[in-house]
């Protein structure tokens, strides 16, 4: 690695020896730069291997930029470090070691749609008043208690809890995912921490590898992934966290500001290095940001400058509601409108899609045109989720959820009741959908050749290619058959459907299982939900 342009904090930074270090790093002030160069350094300058490092971050986006940084400089080396979020790292060391747990190595990963139907399931089996409890909040409930690492049996409800339901609720969640050799999102976090706690040899292969570990949007962390981190880099403690305390808004969700604000007690010889020269915004900005953030008491104390110019006034414009913030705003745009401006050149943003409304009204009330941008995400769409249903199935024939989908897509005539009569034979027997059916078979000739359709699957995904697969999945159901060639929305659906076989197709070109694609189709959809190029989905399985 040749020489470096760096401030003095950040070469501070970049070239710490051994033991903890937080990096308190301010909006705009290069932390993304200071992560890869120290990874740089520690292979380059100190004799670390790339595969002695474990660098973690919050989504696939900023560890793909982060890859691509390192690429740039130290080139094939960078094939071997281990960059990843913090749901990739738990998947990686889980498909090794998850039958310590109790669990299949090729269990499945359920998203938040899958999650919620089996609550829905469940909720309706117990009779509980959906329209007062819905599945979204034992969701929410449940994950919260996850991220606090409390189990079923250990969760005592409070007397203000408001379902009395919810222990139970959680518990049959829990039996209803372990029988279908499935985790969620959660449990990925949570179970690589009772890995790691409950298994001591496979802790230590973990300490006994991994040299360095650094740790990106610390102030994002929660209990759990803080004490993974922990454990990852005792006993020798080379650990960097870098965040910022007032960046933290993500507690709804579970984040814990204690875990960066607590660090220097946690590590007593922590090295500090605060990065507050920025290099995005104007004085003007990062003083008016100041003086908002300064009121806050629980904070590490920075302050941003820069060496930019003062900047334009900040414009305050105060409303009593929504409706005159958004005819403020409308007002506005239409006198630049009226002075000379296009149209075309303004771009509007708002926070949830709930907050369209009153914009709309306005902009329709002053008579300008306008478009709304943003439509389902590939990876929602009905014909997307039906094919990669037919994948889950076929790699774990207990994904109830996945079988529930497609047992009649495209329409095979196996209407609600008989699906029903199969859920009811399962749930007498404790056992999974494809067990009941496999029971019915010789009775039902439709169940038979269904069940007989998923076996014929199971062989040809023994030797054959994602992409081969898919294409087999397609022609054996008639699945593109069903569309309507002469209308539009299902021509966009079969366009959807070969897109799908294209990504597969990425992966046919390298040695990956059945089990990695869809390993890496949950994590792009439901990690963060960011979306990187195609070449950046695929390369991070590598990793």
């Amino acid at each position: 690695m040749g020489k470096v342009n760096l401030n003095p904090e950040q070469s501070a930074a970049v070239n710490h020896g051994k033991g903890p270090i937080l990096i308190l790093a301010g909006a705009g002030t290069g932390k993304t730069r200071v992560l890869t160069h120290r990874v740089a350094n520690l292979i380059s300058n100190t004799g670390v291997r790339a595969d002695e490092i474990l660098a973690v971050t919050f989504t696939n986006k900023a560890a793909g930029e982060m890859r691509e940084r390192l690429k740039d400089l130290l080139g094939a080396k960078a094939d071997r470090l281990w960059i990843s979020t913090f749901h990739s790292a738990a998947l990686r060391i889980l498909r090794r070691h998850a039958k310590c747990l109790g669990y299949k190595n090729d269990f499945v990963v359920y998203d938040t749609k899958d999650s919620t139907a089996v609550l829905k399931a469940i909720i309706k089996k117990m009779g509980i008043d959906s329209k007062q409890f819905k599945p979204g909040f034992y969701l929410s409930r449940i994950d919260n208690l996850k991220n606090n690492f409390i189990s079923p049996e250990e969760f005592a409800p409070e007397p203000h809890e408001r379902s009395s339901c919810l222990q139970a609720v959680y518990s049959e969640y829990q039996k209803e995912l372990i029988l279908a050799n499935a985790m969620d999102f959660t449990d990925l976090i949570l179970n690589c921490l009772r890995l790691l706690k409950s298994e001591p040899d496979i802790l230590k292969l973990y300490q006994r590898t991994l040299k360095y570990v650094l740790v990106d949007e610390f102030q994002d962390t929660n209990l759990v992934q803080y004490e993974i981190v922990q454990l990852l880099a005792a006993p020798q403690n080379n650990l960097l966290v870098v965040g910022d305390d007032d960046q933290s808004i993500y507690a709804f969700r579970g984040a814990d500001i204690t875990n960066i604000l607590s660090f220097e007690r946690d590590y007593p010889e922590t090295k500090v290095v605060k990065l507050e020269q920025n290099y995005r915004s104007t004085q003007t900005i990062l003083d008016a940001a100041y003086e908002v953030i300064c009121k806050n008491k629980e904070r590490k104390d920075k302050r941003l400058w820069t060496e930019a110019n003062q900047g334009a006034k900040i414009q305050l414009c105060i409303a009593d509601n929504e409706l005159q913030e958004a005819e403020n705003i409308v007002t506005k745009i239409e006198e630049m409108i009226q002075s000379g401006r296009s149209p075309s050149e303004f771009a509007l943003f708002y926070r949830t899609n709930a907050l369209s409304r009153a914009l709309e009204e306005a902009f329709l009330r002053q008579g300008i045109n306008y478009k709304i941008f943003g439509a389902r995400k590939f990876y929602e769409r009905k014909e997307v989720k039906d094919i990669l249903a037919y994948l889950r199935l076929v790699a774990n024939h207990a994904d109830n959820q996945a079988l529930a989908r497609i047992i009649n897509v495209p329409r095979r005539g196996i209407g609600a009741m008989t699906f029903k009569a199969v859920a009811n034979l399962a749930s007498a027997k404790l056992c999974t959908y494809f067990e009941a059916i496999a029971e019915c078979a010789s009775k039902n000739a439709k169940l038979s050749s269904f069940y007989n359709l998923i076996n014929s699957l199971a062989e040809t995904a023994k030797d054959a290619t994602v992409a081969e697969l898919m294409r087999k999945i397609i022609e054996a159901t008639k699945y593109l058959e069903s569309f309507n060639p002469n209308d539009h929305k299902d021509q966009e659906r079969r366009e959807n459907v070969m897109e799908l076989l294209a990504i597969a197709e990425e992966f046919s070109n390298k040695d990956y299982r059945l089990s990695d694609f869809l390993d890496h189709i949950v994590l792009m959809t439901g990690g963060d939900r960011l979306r990187g190029t195609l070449r950046a989905r695929s390369k991070s399985m590598s990793h």
